[in-house]
């Protein structure tokens, strides 16, 4: 693999986030992307309307995606919070990771590997 070619990051990689505060619901919201911090080869263009992260070239890539949760301000809310991934559209088997929230915030991450030629959700 060559990383550096004439001077020029040959890897895709990006960092891709939401600013906007979503509230938990009883349904499976898909967690739209609005903003980004570092992009190179990756297609951000359907992030911010229906998180879709789409791969440019053929390869396998490597994925961590981390969420950070809680409770509403002021409040004591306690809950599960459920984050899996979409591989195209469809629920990536054994993908799922439950966190418990107990009237305060947390983060959890998630590790994948992708191969080209398709999208995830998260």
């Amino acid at each position: 693999m060559c990383l550096i070619r004439d001077g020029i990051n040959t890897i895709p990689y990006a960092e891709l986030f939401s600013t906007k505060t979503q509230l938990a619901n009883s349904n499976s919201d898909v967690i739209i992307f609005d903003s980004f911090s570092a992009n190179n080869k990756i297609n951000t263009k359907n992030t911010e309307h229906n998180g879709n992260i789409e791969y440019n070239e053929e390869g396998i890539y490597f994925i961590i995606a981390c969420a950070q949760v809680g409770s509403e301000i002021d409040s004591d809310a306690s809950g599960d919070v459920h984050l899996w991934m979409k591989l195209n559209d469809k629920d990536m088997s054994n993908s799922n990771t439950i966190q418990t929230i107990h009237s305060g915030s947390t983060a959890f991450v998630l590790f994948f590997e992708k191969y080209s030629d398709s999208y995830f959700h998260k």
